[in-house]
């Protein structure tokens, strides 16, 4: 541990200690501690004092000690470490670890490149569609994890110094995020958003088509700023890309059974709107059929991103702990979105979406401001629940704001500050753009 480092763990132990003895007035005790703990986590998440995964035991460990009681005892912050969200995680780093491992996703990458050809920008918008209008349909965790896979032997391929890596990994996390955007069953925000309306009396459903009316020109417009930006933040070496993406790879048995698995699989979670099966129960039909028959191996098997489970776990028990403690509910008691005219509070509602969605799952978020949004007097109901919808799928400035953003960071080809310089300006464009939409998204539903 560098100098460096120790300094950055000691400036958050500092600013903690602080933040404990702020006069915050009508604060509860334990949403205090939680505050706390949140500011710590947020410190050493960014700076990356410890690795992030360490970061998250000692979130676990600080919410054992302060915040556990008998009401809530400290099995609720353990059990987001074997969420359904883990578990989609885990299926989707096994069909990743079964198609490398038989070079099926150098295979996929030789067709994509094929397809999209060598200019750069052509390369990484093409990634981003193919992201983007699968994350429409099926799971931006799943999407990722499939695209991270036929990617990876695309960035292999590059130059160590080329910063066209970075726009390669970041793209797919960001177009998954924002595909959900287009689509009500793109992203759990949107369900529930959905699920609030359809219980108003004075709402009642939204047809799918007109969702897609608003949501489809945002997530579009919305992809093309993050592909500008991208470009702009990680330049190319080259104008051209001649990839030579090259593979000894025999269709054997093995082969055929990880293939047929595998589009079983994404078969299923592009249906699961249809069937109901969560997707999670789904991604566990690879980790059994791969490690059952041998197809993957108990290497393998301790090869996978756990690191990067632990981040994500870490990051859903912080924002298990910031509802528990009523940290969250605090927060927005001490907002009064009635003294702003309409658009500035569906604005304001953006903003405080974004913020809590960065550090917080953005269905957790979604889910405790959905009931608080839906009944501001000045503000119709229909509006703001599609505006916080919307907003929280805009939050990707660090790798625990979203499991796309996550999965990118497991591979190890980008840093923190990465996400942070491009997820922030992505998420200052979004909140900008959601601003110049909520006259219009007013208007529509009037």
């Amino acid at each position: 541990m560098n100098k460096k480092k120790i300094l950055y763990a000691i400036i958050g132990v500092v600013i903690t200690i602080i933040v404990y003895f702020l006069p915050l007035g009508d604060i509860p005790v334990q949403a205090r501690k939680c505050l706390c703990i949140f500011v710590l986590a947020a410190v050493l998440w960014i700076t990356e004092a410890i690795p992030l995964y360490v970061t998250s035991f000692v979130i676990l460990l600080l919410e054992a000690l302060f915040l556990s009681s008998k009401e809530v005892p400290y099995s609720s912050y353990v059990s987001p470490f074997f969420s359904p969200t883990i578990i989609l995680f885990l299926g989707g780093y096994i069909l990743s670890s079964a198609l490398h491992k038989y070079k099926i996703d150098i295979i996929l990458a030789k067709k994509i490149l094929g397809t999209f050809g060598t200019k750069p920008a052509f390369i990484s918008m093409g990634l981003m569609l193919v992201t983007a209008f699968l994350s429409m349909w099926m799971s931006n965790t799943a999407t990722t994890a499939m695209m991270i896979t036929v990617s990876l032997p695309i960035i292999y391929s590059l130059d160590p110094d080329d910063h066209f890596r970075k726009t390669i990994i970041l793209c797919i996390p960001f177009a998954a995020n924002i595909g959900g955007i287009a689509t009500p069953i793109g992203t759990p925000p949107n369900a529930i958003a959905l699920e609030t309306l359809r219980n108003l009396k004075e709402v009642g459903a939204i047809s799918f088509l007109k969702w897609m009316s608003f949501g489809f020109p945002i997530a579009f417009i919305l992809l093309i700023f993050a592909w500008i930006t991208l470009l702009f933040f990680f330049k190319p070496k080259r104008s051209a890309y001649n990839f030579e993406v090259t593979t000894d790879s025999i269709i054997d048995k093995k082969s055929i059974f990880v293939i047929v698995v595998s589009i079983g699989t994404a078969l299923l979670w592009l249906t699961s709107f249809q069937h109901k099966v969560p997707d999670a129960i789904i991604a566990l039909l690879p980790v059994i059929a791969f490690l059952a028959t041998g197809i993957l191996d108990a290497k393998d098997f301790r090869n996978i991103g756990w690191d990067v489970l632990m981040l994500l776990g870490g990051g859903l028990s912080l924002g298990v702990a910031m509802t528990k403690s009523g940290l969250s509910t605090w927060v927005i008691s001490k907002i009064s979105f009635d003294a702003f005219p309409d658009a500035v509070a569906l604005g304001l509602i953006s903003t405080i979406t974004i913020a809590l969605s960065t550090f917080m799952s953005n269905t957790a978020t979604t889910n405790l401001l959905m009931p608080i949004v839906t009944k501001i007097p000045t503000v119709l109901p229909l509006a703001a629940a599609i505006a916080t919808a919307l907003a929280a799928s805009c939050a990707m400035a660090l790798p625990i704001s979203t499991p796309p953003n996550a999965i990118a960071y497991g591979s190890n080809e980008v840093k923190v500050m990465d996400m942070v310089k491009t997820g922030l300006v992505i998420g200052i464009f979004s909140l900008i753009l959601l601003l110049i939409f909520s006259k219009y998204l007013i208007g529509f539903f009037v």
